[in-house]
């Protein structure tokens, strides 16, 4: 799970960099298309979506407990990337 964690990490980061420097070159030629910012805003929205919907894997506590040992299980099962 840590090497899909640095994939999807490195791959989010080539994204994103990729964004701003295709939405600035838009914005410095005076290209604007919508259709690419709409493809650019759709695809965005899937990179900040969570990757695993189950809290437990981020490493937060949605039982209600506040027991060191649910907060030890927390630091074992937090593998999701940030």
């Amino acid at each position: 799970m840590n090497n899909v964690k640095r994939k999807a990490e490195t791959s989010a980061i080539r994204y994103l960099s990729w964004e701003k420097a295709l939405l600035d070159f838009m914005e410095d030629k005076g290209f604007n298309v919508k259709t690419y910012k709409d493809k650019i805003e759709l695809l965005s929205t899937e990179i900040w979506a969570p990757i695993i919907h189950w809290a437990k894997y981020y490493g937060e506590n949605n039982t209600g407990l506040s027991k060191p040992r649910v907060e030890r299980l927390l630091t074992k099962y937090k593998i999701a990337p940030e």
